[in-house]
């Protein structure tokens, strides 16, 4: 018993070689651990013991248990709880307050047990998930074997060429949008209607984001401080846009998971701090946008956790879109929406009537009629749509599956890999995508991502075929130790 409770340890986190007793004291801090987080939820909820304290407070316990048997600092499971923690700060907050749910199509004194449901689904996904991811350790647990995270990986030869060529084209095509948006005021005022303002220019934001690929690559050449002025340039810009999470979540912090993997450890105190930058920036951002002023109201931390969550929504849209789902006031989407992927390449100014694509819009139209804007769902929240309890059970099942897969084969076993650093660029990328990759959003990017990784390595060949030439051409041999002189 004592050994399966270590190989189902170190499953979670392969590098972390965990002895019988480390498993044993990581365990009673996992208890101890469990009992703060129950005293910081009733503190937020102002010692007030009811169902719904003791839910969302088993939820967070959940949500943390990985986290004491994890050693490495970017491991998907503390991805995935740094996001999910903001979720359940929003739950706290709206169950602590009078329980008002917006966007619900029935009665409100029906909301204190939706939210409950609600946080069940959720409890049930965070469970699955973890149950998916450690499916393979019953079977082959010492299989799973951990490499040197930093031994040194093939690189691409060109890579520092290839950045700059990426680069060039975000900015080329942010100057574009400038243009073709009336300049940066316009961009601003756009930020409140960013579906009605950017209808048609989906492309122009993807050739942005190449902003983020290209300070990656750029890490992967040894120029990590020009890449991380990439990664900061490719922020701002994805940020006019109007998207924070895009800009911060979609750009940085896949940076910041590529250099740790690629350069060296990012340490705790450091990630504490991009953490904090990160909320700062979420709250600006949001006020700009909002109210068109680019500064904070003095606020305790505490009052600026619950604004910086409130702004997901996530307590407002999962009881309105459970209740509204049992209700029958919106119907189940039966699995249809998943295949809106086929749709997404056809333009719609071939195809007028083309279906809402995005996840985050169809429920939107769902709660709120024609007069819409997107209201994301979560992964279960879209599950539950998708397939009520059934889909929250198989596709958490699933996705806890692919994202040990992903995580194995990119990261822990990458020394063995033939995609060398370039595989773990695109694990950077797209790694938070995996997490709801039954969404549309989240397929778009992770194909997306695909194809400019095709593209990349594309370009590696073709660049290693011209200066090959030229060295033929020259007759004499251009490389010194296996890199070109430019």
């Amino acid at each position: 018993m004592g050994m399966r409770v270590i190989d189902i340890a170190s499953a979670v986190d392969p590098s972390a070689r965990l002895s019988r007793q480390s498993v044993l004291l990581r365990l009673g801090a996992a208890a101890i651990g469990g009992f703060l987080v129950m005293g910081g939820c009733l503190w937020a909820f102002g010692n007030d013991i009811d169902p719904l304290t003791v839910m969302v407070s088993l939820a967070f316990c959940l949500l943390c248990l990985p986290l004491f048997f994890v050693q490495d600092a970017f491991h998907p499971f503390l991805l995935f709880a740094g996001l999910q923690a903001f979720v359940l700060v929003n739950f706290v907050d709206k169950s602590s307050s009078r329980p008002h749910v917006r966007y619900a199509l029935w009665s409100q004194t029906e909301a204190p047990g939706y939210i409950m449901e609600s946080l069940l689904i959720i409890i049930v996904w965070y469970l699955l998930l973890y149950i998916g991811y450690l499916f393979p350790t019953f079977r082959r647990a010492s299989k799973i074997l951990s490499s040197k995270i930093h031994e040194e990986t093939q690189g691409l030869r060109y890579a520092g060429v290839i950045s700059y060529l990426l680069f060039g084209t975000a900015v080329l095509a942010f100057l574009y949008t400038l243009q073709r948006m009336g300049g940066i005021g316009a961009m601003l005022d756009a930020m409140v209607n960013r579906r009605e303002a950017y209808a048609g220019l989906g492309y122009l934001r993807n050739a942005v984001s190449l902003a983020g690929v290209a300070a990656l690559l750029l890490l992967t050449a040894g120029k990590p401080k020009f890449a991380f002025s990439m990664a900061v340039t490719g922020t701002l810009m994805m940020a006019m846009f109007g998207g924070r999470s895009a800009a911060v979540l979609g750009t940085l912090l896949p940076f910041l998971i590529g250099y740790h993997y690629i350069r060296s450890r990012i340490g705790w105190i450091r990630i504490l701090l991009f953490i904090a930058g990160g909320i700062l920036f979420f709250l600006l951002w949001g006020n700009l946008r909002m109210k068109g002023e680019l500064q904070m109201e003095s606020m305790s931390f505490r009052d600026a956790m619950f604004q910086a969550a409130n702004q997901l929504q996530t307590a407002d849209i999962m009881p309105a879109l459970v209740g509204s789902l049992e209700l029958r006031q919106v119907e189940y989407g039966n699995g249809q929406p998943l295949l809106n992927l086929l749709y997404a390449p056809i333009p719609r100014s071939i195809w007028a009537d083309k279906p809402i694509i995005d996840e985050t819009g169809v429920i939107g139209h769902e709660l709120m009629g024609s007069d819409y804007w997107g209201l994301p769902p979560g992964p279960y929240g879209w599950a539950f749509y998708n397939f009520s309890w059934l889909g929250v059970i198989l596709m958490a099942f699933v996705t806890g599956w692919l994202i040990q897969w992903i995580y194995r084969k990119f990261v822990l076993e990458r020394n063995r890999s033939k995609y060398g650093l370039l595989g773990i660029v695109y694990y950077a990328l797209i790694i938070q995508s995996v997490s709801n990759v039954f969404a549309t959003s989240a397929q778009i990017r992770i194909l997306w991502m695909m194809g400019v990784v095709a593209v990349i390595f594309g370009l590696e060949i073709m660049l290693t075929s011209i200066f090959r030439e030229k060295s033929t051409i020259g007759g004499g041999d251009r490389y010194v130790q296996g890199n070109p002189i430019y």
